[in-house]
C-alpha cells in the first residue's frame, strides 16, 4: 500500500489504514488520525484482515450472455460474418467494453462503462480536454477451432480474412496520414488544406485505430500454430497484441510470444480447465508457473459463464498452488489484468487517487475459500449485511506451493502421451509395499466399515505415525519402533491419509476430448426428442439396455490426472442430456482395461434419466417426461427379468421400480424435484417396496431439504458451488457472503445424504478442494469427516458401489510444513549443539556487563540457560549465515582482494582513490578514502561532480569493512560521483555521541576540502547502509565518553550510528533554539523535556555542518525502541551493542531514536531544515531490521513536509541489500535507478527501464 517501484509487482504486504473518499482512495498510511476526519466518516475495523485491489476479470461475457441463460438475451456472438470489427458489445454484441459491476442511478449499460471512448456518443459522454490521456478501445479476435465450428472455415480462410481486413484498414490509415502531412505542410505556409479528411468506411474505423495503437486487442488462441499466424499478422501490419486468451500451448512456446510486434502479449488462462478439445489437449496446471519464469505476464480469467466469475480468486489460488509466485498470483486478477487492459493508471493498486475499488477478505486471498467480508466499488460497499464464514487461522503467509510430481501427467511430451495411450504399462512400474510406516501424519480420515468416515487418531498428539501391514491398519501413534528397522518409512510432512475419492458425473472413461467426436462416445438416443409418445418410445426403455461399461476407454489423460488428485474410483453414465441416459458403471481409474482383474467394481450401478429443461436440451414437456417415467416404473410388475439372467434383455426400469438398483435423476428445479418426491411416494405405495433414488444436479434442492430427507432421497450436488446457469437453477443459495448457508450446508443440516459430483472431466482435479471449501464455509456446522464422506463413503452408499473393508484403502496426501525449518532436528544431535553456539557468543560478548538478575552466581560465567532463547539465537544465526551464502558476500570479498591488487595496487590507483586522508584534528587518528568520479568526454574542464559520503553499518575499519566500502565506492564512482568512505569510531571504543562527533567532522571536512578532489561542496549526499543509516539522521543528547575498558558486544545490529544521528541533529537543535529565542506570535508549542535536552556532542560552540542535498538509507535502524524489542524477540538483546551504544536507559535510548526525535519536534521543525530529498530502501525479508521501521520513518518525514521516496523490495534481505550495491542482483537495477535519480536530481525524468543494467556500475572496473 506504499508508493514504491515494487508495489506494482504486488510484493508488499503492509499494515495500515486506507481512506476512501469521493470514489477514490484518498490516503494510505500506517495510522490515519481519525480525529482529523469528519464525524460522518464510516470507520471499518478490519482487525488485521487482508485488503486487496478489486478483482479485474480480463475475459468475461457478463452482459451479453445472461445468467440464467435465456435465448432472448443471448447476444455474445454474431454468425453473419467471420470478420466483424464494427460490432460493439455495448450494443449487445468485435469491440469490447470494460464495465464496473455496480448499481447506477441510470441503470443503463452506458453508465457502467469504466471509460467510454471519446468518439462514442453517449448520454454520459465526457468531453476530452487538452492534456487528457487517451482512452483505450478494446477488441477481441479469435483463431483456430472456433472458426471451423461456427463459420465452417479452415485456418487458411481465417488468415486470409484477417489479412484482407487489416489491409483495408491500412489503406485508410495511409490516406489519412498523407492528408495530415499535407495539412501540416499547408499550415506551415499559413494556408488551409481544402481537401476533405478521408474518413474511410465505417466498418473499418476500429481496425484503423488498432493499427494506430489505440486498441487493446485480445485474441482467443490455443495452439502454437495459431500464435505464430497471428504474430505474423501483427508484424506485417504493425499492431500490438494485448493478450492471448486460453492459450493452452503458450507454456510450450514462450519465446514465440516474444516475437509479437511491439510488446510481448500477456497470456490470460485457466488454472486447471483443460483437455476439453484438441487445442486444449496439452494444457497443464503448471502453465502459469512456467510462463512467469519466462517473463510472460500471466492473467487468470473466468470466460464467464464458462467459469463463475464470482470465484475468479479460486483460479489465482490454484495457479499459486501449482507454482505461480504469491505476488504474481494476486496480481493476475488485480494489478496485471487491469494494466494489460489499459487501466493501470486507476485500477489494480491500493494507491492514493486510484479508484476506491477494494476487497476486504476474511483470510489470505490465496487461501482456499477466501471470502470477501466486503467489496467496495467507487468507495460504496456492495454487500448488504454480508454473511461471514469462519476462516481458518491464517497469517501473512500464503498457502504452501505444491511440489511437482515425479511424473506429472500434464507435463508429458506427445511421444509419452502416445505411448501411454497405446500400451498398457506393466504393474512393475508402480512400487508395491507389503508394509509401510507413515510418519509426520496430522490426520487419518478413513472408512470404518459401514459406519462412514472415522477420524482415526483424533485424540492423539499431532503429528503421529501410522503403520500398515498386509492390507491392515496395525498401529496409530508411535509406530516406528514397533515396525522395526526394515520397514519402509514415508514422511508425509504433516499430511493426511484419506480414502480414495469417488468421481461421479463426468464422462470419465468415455471421452478424452469431449469436443472431438472421434475421442468421445456418442450421446444416447433420446426417445422423447420429438415430445410425442410413440410405440418406439414405449418400447425403448424396457428393450434397449444402454450400458456405460460397453463404451469404456481407460488409461486416458483425464483418468491419470484424476488419479494424481487422489481419485481412486469413478462412476460414469452413458453420455446424453435427454430423458433416457442408460446404466452407469463403477471402475478403478488406474485400470488398464475392463478385462483386468478388479478394474470394474460394478458393471450395473444405477439407472439414469434427465428431467427438466436444463440448457434447453430437453424438448418434451416436464409433464411428458414424468408421465413416461411413471409408466416405466409402474410397469415393473409386468417384468421380473433377472438382471443377470443369461441371454435375457434386462429391464432396468423394472429393476429400479423394485428397488434393486438406484435411480439417479438429473434434475435441478425445485418444482420438478417436488413432483419427483410425489412420484416416489406413488410408486412405493403401488409396489410396496422401498426405492433408492438420488437427485443429480440439485441446485434448487435446498428449497425442499426436509422433504428430501423424509423421503430418503439423496442429493449428488453438481456443481458443488451453486451457479444459476439455467432458469431451472435460478434460486440457488451460494453461501457466504451473500447467503448464510450454501446449498450443501442446508441439505446437510436437514439430514439429507449428500455426495458431490464432478460436472466436467477436468474438474476431478479440484474435487477435494470443493469439499474442503464447503466445509470451511459452514461455520463448523460440517465436520471434516463429513466433508470427506461426500466424496467417498456417501457416494458408495448412495450408488451401492462396493466399499472397502475397514481401513484397507487409502491415499496418502503430502502437505508441506508451513514453517521455514524443522528446528526439533537440532535436539536429536546433542545438548551441546543446543547450547554450543549461543554459549560461545555469551562467553565472548556478554561477560563484562551482565544484568543484575543473572541466572547463575557471579563467580560463574554469565549465560542464559533458557532452551527457547538458545533456539532463537540458533535460528537467527542460521538465517544470517544463509543470507551470507545467498547474497554471495564471501565471493565478493575475494573479488575485492583481486581488485585490491590489480586495480587499487596498480600504477593508476592514484587516479582512482586517495587513501588514508586525515580528517578532523591532525592527531585524531581518523582517516577516510576519497574515490574520484569517472569523467565523461562531454564534461567541461573544472566540472565538479556530486559527492556521496558512504558509511557502512559497521564502521570503516578492518579488512572486511574496507572491502565493503571500496567495492561500493568503485561502482558509485562510475555513475559520475565523488565518493567519500570515512572511518567512523565503532563500539566498544565509542558510543553514539562519539560516532555523531566523527560524522560531523567528516561532513565538515567534505564541505571544506572536497573541491580539491573534483567534488562539488554544494552537492553533498549522505549514503548509509544497515545500522549505519541510524546516525546520519538525528543527533542525540550529550553522552559521557566511552570507558577505556568498554565491554565487547556482538554488533547485531547497531555498529555505526553516525549517519542518522547527525543530519536531523542540526535541524532539531537549530529549529528548537530559534523557536525558543523568538516564538511565533499567537502560537504556543509545548516542547517536550527530552527534546530540550538534545545537544550537539563534543562541540562548544558546535561547528555547523554543511547543507546536505540528499540522504540515502538502505536497511536502516530508525526506531531504537522497536529495534530493541525485535532483538528481545530473537533472544540477542544481551549480545547486541544497541542498548549499550544508545542507552543504557530507556530515556537515553529515546533521545538516540530518530523517529522519537522527529515526532517530538514535528510542531516546530520546518521542512527546509532537513535535506530536500530522502530515499529509504528496505527489504521485506530483512531479519536484522524489520522494514516496518522504514515505513514509520517515511510517514514521519512526510508529515513534516519532506519529500521522501520509500522503496520496499519484498524478497530483499539485510545483507542482500548490501550485495545489491556491489553486484548485479534482482533488485540492483532498481536501487541504482533510484540512487542515480536522487543524486543527479532527475526530477520528472523517466529513466528507461533496464537502463541501469547497461550502466557503468555493472561493468568491470
Amino acid at each position: 500500500m506504499a508508493d514504491s517501484a515494487e508495489e506494482e509487482q504486488g510484493t508488499e504486504i503492509l499494515k495500515g489504514d486506507v481512506l476512501l473518499k469521493n470514489g477514490l482512495i484518498a490516503q494510505v498510511g500506517p495510522s490515519l488520525k481519525l480525529t482529523e476526519l469528519p464525524a460522518s466518516t464510516v470507520v471499518v475495523d478490519a482487525h488485521g484482515a487482508f485488503l486487496t485491489p478489486g478483482i479485474f476479470d480480463m475475459h468475461s461475457h457478463i452482459g451479453v450472455y445472461p445468467s440464467p441463460g435465456l435465448d432472448g438475451a443471448s447476444d455474445g456472438n454474431s454468425v453473419q460474418n467471420p470478420i466483424l470489427p464494427y460490432l460493439r458489445s455495448l450494443d449487445s454484441g468485435g469491440q469490447a467494453f470494460a464495465i464496473k459491476l455496480r448499481e447506477t442511478a441510470e441503470k443503463t449499460p452506458d453508465s457502467k462503462v469504466l471509460e467510454m471512448p471519446y468518439h462514442i456518443p453517449s448520454p454520459h459522454q465526457v468531453k476530452r480536454r487538452p492534456g487528457d490521456p487517451p482512452r483505450w478501445r478494446h477488441m477481441k479476435a479469435a483463431c483456430g477451432e472456433n472458426i471451423r465450428r461456427v463459420y465452417g472455415q479452415v485456418r487458411m480462410d481465417l488468415a486470409w480474412n484477417f489479412r484482407k481486413s487489416f489491409e483495408e484498414a491500412r489503406k485508410i490509415k495511409v490516406k489519412q496520414d498523407e492528408y495530415c502531412e499535407k495539412a501540416l505542410a499547408a499550415h506551415a505556409k499559413g494556408k488551409v488544406l481544402e481537401e476533405k479528411f478521408p474518413e474511410g468506411d465505417l466498418q473499418w474505423e476500429a481496425l484503423v485505430d488498432l493499427l494506430r495503437g489505440k486498441v487493446k486487442l485480445n485474441t482467443h488462441c490455443y495452439e502454437s500454430t495459431d500464435f505464430a499466424a497471428f504474430i505474423r499478422h501483427s508484424q506485417e501490419f504493425q499492431f500490438p497484441i494485448a493478450a492471448f486468451h486460453h492459450a493452452h500451448e503458450a507454456w510450450l512456446v514462450p519465446d514465440l510470444l516474444k516475437q509479437a510486434y511491439g510488446t510481448t502479449p500477456a497470456v490470460a488462462i485457466f488454472a486447471t480447465n483443460a483437455r476439453y478439445k484438441r487445442e486444449a489437449w496439452r494444457g497443464t496446471e503448471y502453465a502459469a508457473k512456467i510462463l512467469s519464469e519466462n517473463n510472460i505476464t500471466v492473467i487468470m480469467k473466468s470466460d464467464h459463464p464458462v467459469l463463475d466469475s464470482r470465484y475468479l480468486a479460486f483460479e489465482a489460488q490454484q495457479a499459486h498452488h501449482f507454482g505461480l509466485a504469491e505476488n504474481l498470483a494476486l496480481a493476475s486478477i488485480t494489478t496485471l489484468s487491469a494494466a494489460t487492459a489499459g487501466f493501470g493508471h486507476r485500477l489494480g493498486l491500493i494507491r492514493a487517487n486510484y479508484d476506491a475499488d477494494v476487497v476486504l477478505w476474511d483470510s489470505h486471498p490465496l487461501s482456499l475459500g477466501a471470502t470477501p467480508l466486503q467489496v467496495f466499488i467507487d468507495g460504496i460497499p456492495q454487500l448488504d449485511n454480508p454473511y461471514p464464514a469462519k476462516p481458518p487461522a491464517t497469517d501473512l503467509n500464503a498457502p504452501p506451493v505444491a511440489s511437482v510430481p515425479k511424473d506429472p501427467v500434464t507435463l508429458r511430451s506427445d511421444e509419452e502421451d502416445e505411448e501411454r495411450s497405446w500400451s498398457f504399462p506393466a504393474k512393475s512400474e508402480e512400487e508395491e509395499l507389503a508394509e509401510v510406516v507413515f510418519t509426520n501424519v496430522s490426520e487419518v480420515l478413513l472408512r470404518r466399515g459401514g459406519a462412514g468416515i472415522a477420524n482415526v487418531g483424533d485424540d492423539l498428539v499431532k503429528p503421529f505415525e501410522v503403520h500398515f501391514a498386509r492390507g491392515a491398519l496395525v498401529c496409530v501413534g508411535e509406530c516406528v519402533e514397533q515396525a522395526g528397522e526394515g520397514v519402509r518409512k514415508v514422511d508425509l510432512k504433516g499430511g493426511s491419509l484419506l480414502p480414495p475419492l469417488v468421481a461421479f458425473g463426468p464422462a470419465l472413461g468415455l471421452t478424452e476430448m469431449i469436443s472431438e467426436e472421434s475421442t468421445t462416445d456418442a450421446e444416447v438416443y433420446d426417445p422423447l426428442l420429438s415430445g410425442e409418445l410413440s410405440r418406439t418410445q414405449q418400447l425403448w426403455g424396457p428393450k434397449v439396455a444402454v450400458r456405460a461399461i460397453d463404451g469404456l476407454e481407460l488409461r486416458g489423460k483425464h483418468l491419470q490426472v484424476a488419479k494424481e488428485a487422489g481419485v481412486g474410483k469413478a462412476v460414469t453414465a452413458p453420455l446424453g442430456e435427454g430423458f433416457f441416459r442408460g446404466v452407469s458403471v463403477a471402475f478403478r481409474v488406474d485400470a488398464n482395461h475392463v478385462l483386468e482383474e478388479g478394474a470394474v467394481l460394478k458393471d450395473v450401478v444405477a439407472l439414469h434419466v434427465t428431467l427438466g429443461h436444463y440448457k434447453l436440451t430437453q424438448r418434451a414437456s416436464v409433464s411428458t417426461q414424468i408421465a413416461e417415467l411413471r409408466r416405466l416404473l409402474l410397469g415393473a410388475g409386468s417384468s421380473d427379468t433377472d438382471l443377470k439372467a443369461p441371454g435375457a434383455t434386462p429391464d432396468y426400469f423394472a429393476a429400479a421400480g423394485r428397488g434393486e438398483i438406484p435411480l439417479v435423476v438429473n434434475v435441478w428445479k425445485a418444482d420438478t424435484i417436488a413432483s419427483l418426491i410425489l412420484l416416489k411416494r406413488e410408486v412405493e405405495a403401488a409396489t410396496g417396496g422401498h426405492l433408492k433414488w438420488a437427485i443429480h444436479g440439485g441446485q434448487e434442492s435446498h428449497l425442499l431439504a426436509s422433504e428430501l430427507a423424509s423421503s430418503d432421497i439423496a442429493v449428488i450436488l453438481s456443481p458443488p458451488r451453486a451457479f444459476p446457469e439455467s432458469w431451472d437453477e435460478r434460486r440457488v443459495s451460494p453461501g457466504p457472503p451473500t447467503t448464510k448457508r450454501s446449498v450443501v450446508n442446508i441439505l446437510h443440516n436437514a439430514g439429507v445424504k449428500i455426495g458431490l459430483g464432478v460436472p466436467e472431466e477436468w474438474q476431478a482435479r479440484t474435487l477435494l478442494w470443493e469439499a474442503a471449501w464447503a466445509q470451511r464455509d459452514s461455520n463448523d456446522e460440517i465436520s471434516r469427516p463429513d466433508a470427506i464422506a461426500w466424496l467417498s463413503s456417501n457416494l458408495e452408499d448412495i450408488l451401492d458401489v462396493p466399499a472397502p473393508h475397514e481401513f484397507d484403502e487409502f491415499v496418502a496426501h503430502e502437505v508441506p510444513l508451513l514453517g521455514f525449518f524443522a528446528l526439533p532436528s537440532f535436539f536429536s544431535i546433542s545438548i551441546f549443539l543446543l547450547f554450543g553456539l549461543p554459549g560461545y557468543l555469551y562467553l565472548n560478548f556478554s561477560q563484562t556487563d551482565p544484568p543484575h538478575n543473572r541466572p547463575l552466581p557471579s563467580l560463574l560465567p554469565f549465560i542464559r540457560l533458557s532452551p527457547r532463547r538458545m533456539i532463537s539465537i540458533w535460528s537467527y544465526t542460521f538465517q544470517l549465515c544463509y543470507e551470507v551464502y545467498k547474497s554471495r558476500i564471501i565471493p565478493l570479498f575475494f573479488d575485492y582482494c583481486a581488485r585490491r591488487v590489480l586495480v587499487l595496487g596498480g600504477r593508476g590507483a592514484a587516479r582512482l582513490v586517495r587513501e588514508g586522508v586525515k580528517y578532523g584534528s591532525e592527531d585524531g587518528g581518523r582517516r577516510l578514502d576519497v574515490y574520484s568520479a569517472m569523467r565523461s568526454e562531454e564534461e567541461e574542464e573544472g566540472y565538479l561532480a556530486p559527492v556521496v559520503v558512504f558509511v557502512t553499518g559497521m564502521g570503516h575499519r578492518g579488512l572486511l569493512m574496507r572491502a565493503v566500502g571500496s567495492m561500493v565506492a568503485l561502482r558509485l564512482r562510475r555513475l559520475g560521483f565523488v565518493v567519500v568512505v570515512p572511518e567512523i569510531i565503532g563500539w566498544p571504543e565509542g558510543r553514539a555521541s562519539d560516532m555523531v562527533a566523527d560524522m560531523r567532522k567528516v561532513l565538515v571536512w567534505t564541505n571544506e576540502t572536497i573541491a580539491m578532489y573534483g567534488g562539488d561542496p554544494n552537492k553533498i549526499h549522505v549514503f548509509g547502509w544497515g545500522t549505519g543509516a541510524h546516525i546520519s539522521l538525528v543527533c542525540p543528547h550529550s553522552l559521557e565518553s566511552a570507558q577505556e575498558n568498554a565491554p565487547k558486544q556482538l554488533t547485531i545490529p547497531c555498529l555505526a550510528l553516525a549517519r542518522q544521528l547527525t543530519i536531523i541533529q542540526d535541524a532539531v537543535v537549530t529549529s528548537r533554539d530559534a523557536y525558543l529565542a523568538k516564538p511565533p506570535p499567537n502560537q504556543q508549542v509545548q516542547i517536550a523535556a527530552g527534546i530540550r535536552r538534545v545537544r550537539i556532542p563534543h562541540a562548544s560552540p558546535p561547528q555547523p555542518i554543511p547543507r546536505i542535498s540528499g540522504l540515502i538509507f538502505v536497511s536502516g535502524v530508525f526506531d531504537v525502541i522497536k529495534q530493541l524489542r525485535h532483538e528481545v524477540k530473537w533472544g540477542i538483546d544481551e549480545l547486541s551493542s544497541l542498548r549499550r551504544v544508545c542507552g543504557p536507559s530507556t530515556g537515553a535510548s529515546l533521545l538516540n531514536c530518530p523517529s522519537h526525535l522527529l515526532y517530538g519536534s514535528a510542531q516546530f521543525l520546518p521542512p527546509h531544515a532537513l535535506p530536500s530529498k530522502i530515499l529509504i530502501i528496505a527489504g521485506g525479508k530483512d531479519v536484522a531490521v524489520p522494514f516496518s521501521q522504514a515505513v514509520l520513518m517515511k510517514n514521519l518525514l512526510t508529515g513534516i513536509g519532506v519529500e521522501v521516496a520509500l522503496k520496499l523490495y519484498k524478497e530483499e534481505t539485510h545483507l542482500g541489500s548490501l550485495a545489491s550495491l556491489m553486484q548485479t542482483t534482482r533488485y540492483s537495477a532498481l536501487m541504482v535507478r533510484e540512487i542515480e535519480a536522487l543524486v543527479l536530481d532527475m526530477d520528472g525524468e523517466e529513466l528507461p527501464f533496464g537502463a541501469p543494467f547497461s550502466s557503468p556500475i555493472f561493468k568491470e572496473c
